[in-house]
């Protein structure tokens, strides 16, 4: 075990979320991880003095090795780079030992076993297995949660939240639609850089620096290139902040592989890399069935893509296409709403935790409305004067190097084009005089210059004058007032 690592708190949650105390087979790592956790737990920093101290305290420290055998562990692993490998060790010698545990007992069950037996022994045996599964953190669909463990969670940090107030959290998952064109892949290439420093993007905050793989099959590699040097661009990185993306952002292209093609693909990239934040654009490209079909579209999501955000504790995104938008909307819709606008069957809303909107502003030229719909006041995204809100307004740049979105404020809505009231005598016979004709066709082209009346409107109140013998006209088809 590595004590100096684990001083750094934001270290420890992501430990504390991966591995359990019983991971450990030697007793006094398990005591040494236990006395941590309780640390963590606390809200406590951890130094080497004190953790000796509270091991001593609690007459727990001979049992370990000593004080001089905690000091050798506190400087064994200079770094916390690798964390994520060690955790891995420990979960993997732990699932071994297990399995061996259980292959065991239930071989010698069988050996003495009376034949009614089989089936009690074939149960036992799910059960351990299942067990297995649970603690090592897989996903095997069931995890019992009892009333004292759900009290004790009262006030104390989740260690699995990523980002926002626990809005993406390891094993969570996130849809993000818009319409074909709109930028979305740009848009999620601005949060990945922006996270993967540690940085809030439009004043959603990570709750550090994250690690992304983007997984796309629609961007060729100069639109991925003019997508992410346009958002290092406009981020303004300097040269460290550039390194770091380098190390935490990857992409990756993926054609002619979906449904369970796509899930074996993913599972393989997903052990690779290790990602904080995966994100899959677009969900048509991927899922190898018909988006309208519940049934499939729900197989696809809730039992393929994800337990392999849940399996590999990281944070799940999917790109997704809205359906058709009318050609205006009658009544401003409140931002929970906006989460069924996604082509589809209604099971792809539902089935996700969070959803967000890209939604083009018909009155403002460029503008768009991104909405974080569904538990959207848990990203804490914030408007250009700091307050809190569920939708930004977003502007592409107008620098044609630069591909890049820019928070702007909420445009304003023009007021309705007043409905001017045309009259006859004032809007035609104004125009008009008893010693100068006008050819028809020629008036009704000035009328329309000078007040905007439609020529509809014209002809018809030009017939009214008629009827009403208000104007005559010539043997030239000149017309006069009279």
């Amino acid at each position: 075990m590595d004590c100096q690592q684990y001083q750094h708190f934001d270290v420890l949650a992501e430990v504390a979320g991966s591995i359990q105390p019983w991971f450990f087979h030697v007793p006094a790592h398990k005591t040494i991880y236990e006395t941590m956790l309780s640390f963590y737990k606390n809200g406590t920093q951890i130094d080497l003095i004190t953790f000796c101290q509270i091991l001593e305290d609690r007459k727990l420290l001979a049992g370990v090795g000593g004080r001089q055998f905690v000091t050798s562990l506190w400087t064994f692993v200079p770094t916390a780079a690798n964390v994520q490998y060690y955790v891995e060790i420990v979960r993997d010698k732990f699932i071994l030992r297990e399995t061996i545990a259980t292959g065991t007992h239930i071989v010698q069950a069988a050996y003495g076993a009376q034949d009614d037996e089989a089936a009690d022994i074939l149960a036992d045996f799910s059960v351990k297995i299942d067990r297995i599964k649970l603690h090592a953190g897989w996903t095997n669909g069931v995890k019992p949660l009892g009333s004292d463990e759900l009290e004790s969670l009262v006030d104390k940090p989740d260690p699995n939240s990523l980002v926002g107030s626990r809005w993406l959290c390891r094993g969570g998952n996130c849809l993000w639609s818009g319409g074909a064109g709109y930028g979305k892949s740009t848009l999620i290439v601005q949060f990945a850089v922006h996270w993967a420093n540690g940085l809030r993007c439009f004043g959603v905050r990570p709750v550090r620096p994250l690690k992304s793989l983007i997984i796309q099959s629609e961007n060729d590699d100069f639109d991925v290139s003019e997508q992410y040097n346009g958002v290092l661009k406009g981020t303004q990185l300097d040269d460290e902040g550039r390194q770091t993306v380098r190390k935490n952002l990857t992409f990756v292209r993926v054609e002619a592989k979906s449904g369970n093609a796509f899930l074996a693909q993913l599972e393989k990239f997903l052990n690779l890399y290790r990602p904080d934040m995966v994100w899959i654009d677009p969900l048509f490209a991927f899922a190898g069935c018909d988006l309208m079909n519940a049934e499939r579209t729900g197989y696809f999501l809730r039992e393929g893509v994800f337990p392999m955000f849940v399996k590999f504790q990281c944070g799940g995104n999917i790109v997704h296409h809205i359906a058709k938008p009318p050609k205006e909307e009658k009544a401003e819709k409140a931002s929970i709403d906006y989460q069924y606008l996604a082509f589809g069957s209604s099971e792809i809303q539902n089935a996700f935790r969070a959803v967000n909107t890209l939604q083009p502003i018909s009155f403002a030229e460029q503008i768009y409305k991104l909405v974080f719909s569904k538990r959207g006041r848990r990203a804490r995204a914030k408007t250009l004067d700091g307050n809190l809100t569920s939708q930004i307004y977003l502007q592409q740049s107008d620098d044609p190097t630069m591909i890049y979105w820019n928070q702007v404020a909420e445009p304003e809505k023009p007021d309705k084009k007043v409905q001017v009231k045309y009259t006859a005598d004032e809007h035609i016979l104004g125009f008009m005089s008893v010693a100068h004709g006008w050819k028809t066709s020629v008036l009704q082209r000035h009328v329309k210059a000078e007040t905007g009346m439609a020529p509809a409107t014209f002809y018809r109140m030009w017939l009214e004058l008629q009827k009403a013998q208000k104007i005559r006209v010539n043997e030239d088809n000149e017309w006069f007032k009279v």
